[in-house]
């Protein structure tokens, strides 16, 4: 009668574990991005089928410019002077070379995206 019991605990325990299903799994991947400079000005295109959420977009390890969101399949162009470091600082490209870029966002679970890119 004990052993009876037992199943019924083991099968719920189980069902509530919270394992994921494959399409629950990171359904949405790694992070698509085309960027390049012209001019003054940084191009990035987001190739996901899905919007970035609260990114941030950091040059040479130290300026940094966020967007609340970036929308699937879209481009923007953003100024470099746009860029800051902590101490207010803009990015001057006339007297710097764009080296690294590194963009961190969400995807529209919450989970934490991040790419990485330099220019030789």
């Amino acid at each position: 009668m004990k052993k009876l019991m037992l199943i019924p605990l083991v099968l719920l325990a189980v069902a509530m574990c919270g394992c994921s299903s494959p399409e629950d799994s990171d359904k949405y991947g790694d992070m698509s991005v085309s960027g390049s400079r012209e001019g003054g000005n940084l191009v990035l295109k987001n190739m996901n089928s899905w919007a970035w959420k609260d990114v941030k977009i950091t040059l040479n390890d130290s300026y940094t410019y966020t967007l609340s969101s970036f929308p699937a399949n879209s481009q923007r162009t953003i100024a470099l002077s746009s860029f800051t470091d902590g101490k207010g600082y803009r990015f001057n490209y006339l007297l710097q070379d764009c080296k690294k870029i590194n963009i961190w966002c969400y995807d529209p679970k919450g989970k934490f995206k991040s790419w990485y890119g330099n220019w030789n």
